[in-house]
């Protein structure tokens, strides 16, 4: 019971932005997050000696990132997020074993290509968000250092924050890299094993190079409400992916878990899954379930939630994953661009109206497995409805909920559903879902009905009159 209270406090941020506790407004941003050396390769002159196998690095690079960009654009993303590019100990593909704070990994590129991907990314109006991390790799040698080994928490390889001389490394590194390459955010990896004060500190300082800088803290199992007075600009909470998981990764499973929320000033980056969490497509799997049909209900919900989408490289093919190395699969580009085009379809919805990014959330029905909310935001609402059964569903939501005299517009599959005596009736086929927009109903158009009453009338008069003509020329 405390875990599912946990759960409801730490989800509910999500349908609370407030600008009032962020130092950048992010509600009109999404977030497309790439593990670098699993991307794309754009150039073989630092990949090094090839070993195979996912425990190892495979090619991916800067200048892969950046031949992709338009790839990312496309698909309606304004973040791109890097896995950690610092130098890594041998076989740190995942850029996690830090051993220099201040280079880029030679199997990733140079800090020329990092500059390059920024200016191509802004010419895109793109961000770019790197992975932050407050640990080294197993081998680092300030481990043992006599002089430096008192820097981490004891028994770990993770920085211990508390110490000011810990901080002052930290918020130069932070700094050091948005100087040199003009970045635009950090996503800090295990923000929940440092301390809300540091946060601060460090947000403060990094704000004061780039007062637009964007920190978005990941923060595992963590209460997000720890989190709010820190400067930090959004959170990433796993209590949220799992549970989505949990409820769209299979048909017929009930959504109530998706519900129950606590006013939050402090704004949620919301998402399936990442490398540390199996991928969704795996839970699907797993479940026997179809991935395709189930990533697109999920996709759904994610992206009409006021909060920032985040996608991990590859959901957009289904891509399978695991446990450890195995959910750093290599991307395939040369696959069906079902999904692709359907985030597209999202992200345009999304960037339509505007209540799906600062919408006031409310539950309008839940049953068995059917979902149907609605996102109000000034004059505009729109509803959500989400049938993750294996039966065709409808339910009627009343004049309660809705006004009458109006109609539903659907986004998704397009048509309309006007208002009946009892009020609005949705029906969705199995394990499909619907965007619709509240709209005043379009009675008949006087206009319109005289053009299309008059022009046959108008027709048929011309041809009585060519008949007569023509009757009257014939000879006697």
């Amino acid at each position: 019971m405390k875990k599912g209270l946990i759960f409801i406090l730490c989800v509910s941020l999500l349908f609370c932005f407030s600008a009032t506790a962020s130092a950048v407004n992010l509600q009109d941003e999404s977030i497309y997050h790439v593990a670098v050396d699993r991307f794309y390769n754009g150039t073989t002159a630092n990949d090094g000696e090839r070993k195979g196998g996912l425990e190892h690095f495979l090619g991916g690079d800067l200048q892969g990132v950046i031949k992709k960009l338009d790839y990312i654009k496309g698909m309606g993303f304004t973040i791109v997020s890097l896995s950690p590019i610092f130098q890594n100990e041998a076989n740190g593909f995942h850029g996690k074993w830090v051993k220099d704070f201040k280079k880029v990994d030679e199997h990733f590129g140079t800090m020329q290509d990092l500059k390059q991907l920024t200016k191509e990314a802004h010419k895109r109006d793109l961000k770019v968000m790197i992975d932050f991390v407050f640990e080294t790799g197993p081998n680092h040698p300030w481990l043992s250092d006599p002089a430096k080994k008192e820097w981490f928490v004891e028994g770990s390889t993770t920085f211990d924050v508390s110490r000011p001389d810990v901080q002052a490394f930290i918020i130069d590194v932070a700094k050091w890299w948005i100087k040199q390459s003009d970045i635009d955010g950090y996503r800090l990896i295990d923000a929940n094993r440092t301390e809300p004060q540091f946060l601060k500190k460090m947000a403060e300082e990094v704000k004061s190079v780039k007062k637009d800088f964007v920190l978005v803290a990941d923060i595992g199992g963590g209460d997000p409400n720890t989190y709010q007075n820190s400067g930090i600009d959004a959170v990433m909470n796993t209590y949220f992916a799992k549970n989505v998981q949990k409820s769209f990764s299979n048909v017929d499973e009930p959504l109530s878990g998706l519900d129950g929320f606590t006013q939050s000033n402090l704004p949620v980056v919301s998402f399936l899954d990442d490398e540390d969490i199996v991928r969704f497509t795996r839970k699907a799997v797993e479940n026997e379930a179809f991935p395709v049909t189930r990533l697109k209900l999920a996709l759904t919900y994610l992206y009409t939630l006021p909060a920032v989408p985040f996608v991990y490289y590859g959901t957009e093919i289904a891509l399978d994953g695991g446990n450890g190395a195995v959910n750093y699969r290599m991307m395939d580009f040369r696959t069906s661009t079902e999904i692709v085009e359907y985030i597209t379809n999202l992200a345009d919805i999304r960037k339509i109206l505007p209540s799906l990014r600062t919408g006031q959330y409310h539950l309008l029905y839940e049953k068995d497995g059917m979902l149907v909310y609605q996102l109000k935001s000034g004059d505009e609402t729109s509803i959500i409805a989400i049938n993750n059964t294996s039966q065709t569903k409808s339910v009627t939501i009343g004049f309660r909920y809705l006004p009458d005299n109006h109609e539903l517009r659907g986004y998704l599959k397009g048509g309309s559903i006007k208002s009946s005596k009892d009020g609005y009736t949705i029906t969705l086929e199995r394990e499909t879902s619907e965007i619709f927009k509240l709209d005043e109903q379009k009675g008949a158009s006087i206009p319109f009905i005289s053009i299309l009453v008059g022009v046959p009338v108008l027709f048929i008069l011309f041809l009585y009159a060519a008949y007569k003509k023509g009757k009257g020329k014939q000879p006697s």
